[in-house]
């Protein structure tokens, strides 16, 4: 807390920056919005590359597809298409797909992917793209949706529609690189009456512009009527992705995590804080070392040991989530218990204490809002 307010007070609130990961609890993620907020700091953001960008194209997409609520429902869809390597992903999911897959005859699962996936040896039709552009097929498959659609019923349908229109139709199919008979077979399989489903599971590097893909994939799926579903790695992605959002986070002029550790490369970045992530793990060895190197303070809270916390000025234990009371938000949205079913060892401490006890250390800067 010295050493925030300290530098705070040297370089401005700008020089700090905080960094959550999918291992805090909604209410932990929260507090972590607080902290920046009576820091006075732009600079929080979640330190999960691949999760980060999936919810944040489905959030900006502005569609509103109805969500996936149940394994039992994937039971009884007549028709999905997955995007991406979704068994390998989660595994839990595969069960329910394939239960629907041969309990129906008519079933059809399309999976999209541009390699021979553990998804894709179960999928009719398998719409096998040329490299990074699963995008493009999706954007294919929007425009042929929309071209059917008489009028617009939801707000996005008609700048959709501007924008697919002035795609050349024939140049976005040799880009897609999709055979046409299987685009027309999965659309009018996703059009039928009976639940459809559209999911999303890249994995990490597995596609360009996931954020692109989420989003068009939810479009697709509002589009035509099907549940939506996309699947993050972190366990809590989706309620700490919800719980920064819901505090104004990631603000215009605040660094995303890969922007921070730069910045901290460069002494433009004076401090990080990292709570419940390994930032240092996930960025290039020079990079990472120049960032450690160059900051003032670099803190880490977490269970274990990382990258980070070997180069870390602080490390603060914290608990599992076995050994802590919140919330969380499980892969079909439904808010999940989490309690202290025995107590932390040695002088571990729940993320949430750690930032009360923060917060209640530092004062509030000029501007932080009530």
């Amino acid at each position: 807390a010295d050493e925030l307010t300290r530098i705070r007070s040297a370089d401005g609130p700008g020089a700090v920056g905080l960094l959550v990961g999918p291992y805090l609890s909604n209410e932990e993620a929260g507090l972590a919005a607080n902290l920046a907020h009576r820091l006075g700091t732009p600079h929080l953001d979640f330190s999960q590359p691949e999760d980060r960008v999936l919810l944040g194209g489905i959030a900006r997409c502005g569609a509103e597809p109805e969500p996936v609520a149940s394994v039992d429902e994937i039971r009884r869809m007549t028709a999905m298409l997955v995007v991406g390597d979704l068994f390998t992903l989660a595994p839990c999911v595969a069960k329910p797909i394939l239960d629907a897959r041969y309990e129906r005859r008519h079933h059809v699962l399309g999976v999209l992917g541009f390699w021979k996936s553990r998804t894709a040896l179960f999928g009719k039709p398998v719409l096998r793209n040329r490299p990074g552009r699963e995008a493009v097929v999706l954007a294919l498959l929007l425009a042929r949706v929309l071209e059917e659609t008489e009028a617009d019923r939801v707000p996005w349908q008609a700048k959709a529609r501007r924008v697919l229109d002035g795609l050349d139709r024939t140049a976005l199919q040799e880009l897609a690189g999709v055979a046409d008979a299987d685009v027309d077979w999965l659309l009018g399989a996703l059009r039928k009456e009976e639940p459809t489903g559209v999911f999303v599971g890249c994995g990490f590097a597995e596609t360009e512009r996931v954020d692109l893909v989420a989003g068009l994939a939810a479009l697709l799926a509002e589009a035509t009527g099907s549940r939506f579903l996309a699947m993050p790695t972190g366990p809590n992605s989706r309620g700490v992705h919800g719980a920064l959002a819901a505090a104004g986070f990631p603000k215009a002029d605040g660094l995303t995590a890969p922007e921070m550790l730069e910045a901290a490369g460069t002494g433009d970045l004076k401090a990080i804080v990292a709570l419940g992530c390994d930032p240092l793990a996930s960025l290039p060895g020079r990079l990472a070392d120049a960032a450690a190197e160059k900051l003032e303070l670099l803190a880490v809270a977490g269970p274990l040991p990382g990258e980070t916390s070997a180069a870390s000025h602080v490390v603060l234990p914290t608990t599992t989530w076995g050994e802590k009371p919140g919330t969380v938000l499980g892969a079909f949205g439904e808010e999940g218990q989490l309690v202290a079913a025995m107590p932390p060892p040695g002088a571990a401490r729940s993320e949430a204490a750690i930032l009360e006890d923060l917060a209640t250390r530092i004062e509030d800067a000029p501007d932080a809002p009530d």
